[in-house]
């Protein structure tokens, strides 16, 4: 366009059967934000703002190509992580937990993989409904000061922000290096960091984290 922009017209067709829906997410499939255009616009618009932001210099604490390698990282980290719970390639199996309740188990192997522990892989997930605000609810998990009352390995207290980089205009997209804030740390937890990758738009909201071992 005269302006440097691109205008860019997506549409998608796509038939389902939503007797293999979840009544979860039917409503999200009905708006057309689970397969249709919109979905696949709004992740082409966090790529490119990914994009842009990577050939800019955000982050005092840490140098332009630092900065870029911390931002693929997360995004192959948050790709792996989606990509293990994809159900084409692996089915998953529906096991009943307590009061009746059910959560969903997959197990596969992983032999060439470095990205991954070598070997079998078990994933487990459990879907939940809550009278709560998405938009609330993201900020919750993401608010380092509230971490450790949902996340096992923050028990010691609030995290802290070593490295913090916005991934677009929207300041709740981000990657992160957490470490843990205060002076009662257990030793073996000395050289324990987070690394964490953050993403939200009309479709939802993803966060995804990993261990990182200072000493290595």
């Amino acid at each position: 366009m005269s302006n440097g922009y691109s205008k860019i017209i997506w549409i998608e067709h796509v038939e389902y059967d939503e007797i293999f829906v979840h009544h979860l997410y039917r409503p999200l499939i009905k708006t057309g934000l689970g397969f249709g255009a919109q979905r696949w616009t709004s992740s082409l618009q966090k790529h490119f703002e990914f994009l842009r932001v990577m050939t800019s210099f955000v982050d005092s604490t840490v140098d332009s190509k630092g900065e870029i390698g911390m931002g693929i990282l997360a995004q192959r980290m948050t790709h792996n992580f989606c990509a293990g719970i994809c159900a084409t390639s692996n089915k998953w199996k529906t096991i009943q937990i307590e009061m009746g309740q059910d959560a969903n188990l997959m197990m596969r192997k992983n032999i060439t993989d470095l990205g991954e522990p070598i070997g079998v892989i078990l994933i487990a997930t459990k879907t939940i409904q809550l009278p709560i605000k998405p938009q609330y609810l993201f900020e919750f998990f993401t608010n380092k000061n509230m971490r450790s009352q949902w996340d096992i390995l923050s028990y010691s207290g609030p995290m802290k922000n070593m490295i913090h980089i916005i991934k677009g205009q929207n300041l709740e997209s981000s990657v992160s290096l957490l470490c843990a804030n205060g002076d009662d740390i257990i030793a073996n937890q000395n050289n324990m960091l987070i690394f964490q990758g953050t993403c939200t738009d009309a479709t939802g909201s993803l966060l995804v984290y990993a261990i990182v071992d200072s000493s290595k």
